[in-house]
């Protein structure tokens, strides 16, 4: 177990070291707009995309492997997100799938890629007989906007940029979980982490239909954290010269905080997993988000948020969680 005191640090300055990678973030920062009505369509009305290309890929760890992309259901000012991207990993045509959402700034730091945290996730899914679907986030990776890194603009002084990213972000998800199930008859899983833990409770939020869902270290009303981590005082200082009050991260995006609403998944199929020495999203703030949606069964465990999802004991038991879930024979 990596000790407590090096989980702390690595969770404070991991963002800081993202930023010497992002030269020019806070010249590239847009300005403060406030929060507008999000207009778009509800999440249990999205359907799956009329056309998805698909193109072949080398297989990895002997698994087949497919590139995708579609239109978002969402419309945006961002022309390279306008496009959803993501990869497929299969084991067989008829096995159930599980979708992985990543975490913020996947893919920044070199070699890029989806990254360790995801690939371990994946190949604990794959070695027990469950398809994998990786989504690419909006402003991230093949996303991100020319000249700035993966992830950058997703978080920002513009928070009706903010509030409709978070929403297209789990809108592109609906779309890919609809494409899912019309693959095969078996359920499909959603296993987000961090940032993708808001994803995915924002789809327990709004479909029925889900199998399973695990949300790792989840991030509930983004505004709490933005309020917090030192990562996001370049954010907090741009509000303040626009005379913006703290405060009002929390209000303007409760919309897309998954505790907002009821889980419309049965309980019996979620699972949280929250590290006790979270540095990045307190523990306080996964566990108000546990108790908003009726204690569901948890792993709570002595781990920072970069160090979790490294622990093999920990994604052993959240892959079994799924695989009683998601295989029906």
């Amino acid at each position: 177990m990596i000790p407590r005191w090096i989980s702390e640090r690595m969770d404070d300055y991991i963002f800081d070291v993202i930023k010497l990678v992002y030269r020019g973030y806070r010249d590239r920062m847009p300005a403060y707009r406030p929060p507008a009505e999000l207009e778009s369509p509800a999440l249990d009305q999205i359907s799956p995309p009329e056309t998805i290309d698909l193109a072949p890929a080398p297989a990895w760890k002997g698994f087949g492997v497919e590139e995708f992309r579609f239109p978002s259901p969402l419309e945006c000012e961002c022309d390279e997100n306008r496009h959803t991207h993501g990869r497929l990993l299969s084991v067989d045509s008829g096995a159930p799938w599980a979708l992985i959402v990543p975490g913020y700034s996947t893919g920044a730091l070199p070699p890029g890629g989806y990254g360790i945290f995801q690939d371990t996730q994946a190949l604990v899914l794959l070695k027990r007989g469950i398809n994998v679907a990786l989504v690419t986030l909006p402003y991230h990776m093949q996303r991100k906007r020319p000249g700035c890194g993966s992830g950058e603009g997703f978080f920002s002084p513009d928070l009706a940029d903010m509030l409709l990213t978070f929403r297209q972000a789990a809108a592109d998800c609906v779309a890919l979980v609809r494409w899912l199930q019309s693959q095969s008859p078996q359920p499909v899983g959603v296993w987000g982490t961090s940032l993708g833990g808001n994803v995915a409770g924002m789809l327990a939020a709004h479909l029925d239909d889900i199998g399973a869902v695990v949300l790792m270290e989840p991030l509930d009303n983004p505004g709490d954290t933005l309020r917090l981590h030192r990562g996001s005082r370049e954010i907090r200082q741009a509000l303040a010269e626009a005379g913006v009050p703290p405060e009002m991260l929390t209000e303007a995006l409760t919309p897309v905080a998954p505790s907002s609403y009821r889980p419309k998944v049965p309980l019996e199929r979620i699972i949280f997993v929250s590290p006790l020495w979270d540095g990045v999203i307190p523990y306080r703030f996964q566990n108000a988000f546990w108790e908003a949606w009726g204690r569901p069964e948890r792993i709570s465990a002595p781990a920072g948020h970069l160090t979790l999802p490294l622990d093999s004991g920990i994604n052993t038991r959240v892959a079994d969680f799924m695989a009683t879930r998601l295989l029906r024979n």
